[in-house]
């Protein structure tokens, strides 16, 4: 190749060079002239030319490869390093150590929570097993060991709401055909905790929906109708009705006239059921001061009448009784129960009282009597 133009793909903001060279100019020489004419490419040791893909040494000739009008690609060098591939981010190992100065937080498989919480006792933390109860939130309990924490007293306060047997609902679940369930004959059978191939928590359950037959594992909603307590799936409610309402035993009721709680329910739908929760025991909670206030008043009424009938005039007789008016009601009866109560004589007063007592009056010494000695004082001289 004599004299010849080749371009040079420099890339922005330079773009391509046409420069001329011959057969025996080097690679080297190349970059010099690079570097010559753009300063903005900078120093030529930083260079590297390629060409068909390959990187050209800086001493082979430009004739022993291309030809005129040939195209080369010009890129750089990395700067820094140790030249075998890796880098160092600083030079103290402050960054290195810090990954390892605090403990990560664990995090729980979301869909190990949600099976455990669909499979397992919301106290214990056991299996589900005959008998199951729910709360007014949806939460699921195997019975006995509510019963436990309720005789020990050992809720926490979380469950504040249920303060007896009649604050849950006993469930009636169907067993799935792959084990049996709470109303099997033998125990409830673990659900898979993962996958021998994948590592992922399986879908098995113990329990299904006795219409359409969706695991009870939470990937499908159920609801728990009351009083029965049948455990059915969301989509029978909504595509079998009549059939759920024949397992419900409605005893004629439609099935929108049924109390229905979701099961395990979250989000917006929780927060709804704990606002009927607390709406609820505010109801209870005044219906029993307001009857606390009306006992109170029926006794004060009733003092007051016994009162009045002591300081009354006095009675006819010992065994006999006032007769009463036809609207006196019943304070005329509370007050005449209380007057048999309490005998009050005509005319008593505090001196009358205080006149049975002995008392020291005036500093004077008290003189004993022969049925105040006492058999230590023999030979005492008590005048």
């Amino acid at each position: 190749m004599r004299d010849a133009q080749v371009f040079v793909r420099c890339g922005a903001p330079v773009g391509t060079l046409a420069v001329m060279c011959s057969a025996k100019d080097t690679v080297q020489s190349l970059k010099e002239q690079l570097a010559a004419r753009s300063p903005e490419l900078g120093p030529c040791r930083f260079m590297r030319l390629q060409y068909g893909g390959a990187s050209l040494p800086d001493d082979r000739m430009l004739g022993d490869f291309c030809s005129p009008s040939a195209t080369l690609q010009l890129s750089y060098r990395l700067r820094g390093g140790g030249g075998d591939g890796g880098s160092t981010g600083a030079e103290s190992r402050s960054c290195y150590l810090e990954m390892y100065a605090y403990k990560k937080v664990e995090k729980v498989n979301p869909e190990e929570a949600r099976l455990a919480k669909w499979t397992r006792c919301h106290l214990s933390g056991e299996l589900l097993a005959a008998p199951c109860v729910a709360d007014e939130l949806g939460n699921l309990y195997n019975k006995d060991a509510l019963i436990v924490r309720l005789l020990d007293k050992s809720l926490p306060p979380t469950l504040s709401h249920i303060t007896g047997l009649r604050s849950v609902v006993e469930l009636k679940l169907t067993p799935a055909a792959n084990g049996s369930g709470a109303n099997g004959a033998g125990a409830a059978k673990a659900p898979k905790a993962a996958s021998q191939v994948s590592f992922q928590p399986g879908n098995e359950s113990q329990f299904c929906c006795p219409v359409s037959g969706q695991p009870f594992n939470g990937r499908y909603k159920f609801v728990i109708l009351r009083p029965s307590g049948l455990v059915v799936s969301e989509k029978a409610v909504k595509e079998v009705p009549a059939a759920v309402e024949e397992l419900a035993e409605a005893g004629g009721k439609k099935l929108a006239e049924l109390e229905s709680i979701p099961v395990n329910p979250t989000g917006e739908q929780l927060e709804q059921l704990r606002a009927k929760l607390a709406a609820r025991a505010a109801e209870k909670a005044k219906a029993a001061a307001s009857k606390k206030d009306k006992k109170r008043s029926a006794a004060a009424a009733a003092d007051e009448a016994a009162g009045a009938a002591g300081v009354a005039a006095p009675t006819a007789g010992r065994g006999a009784s006032p007769p009463l008016e036809d609207g006196a009601g019943g304070a005329a009866a509370a007050a005449a129960a209380a007057a048999k109560r309490l005998k009050i004589p005509q005319g008593a007063s505090k001196d009358v009282y205080s006149s049975i007592f002995s008392t020291n009056k005036g500093g004077q010494p008290e003189k004993e009597t022969f049925c105040c000695r006492a058999l230590s004082a023999r030979g005492m001289n008590l005048t």
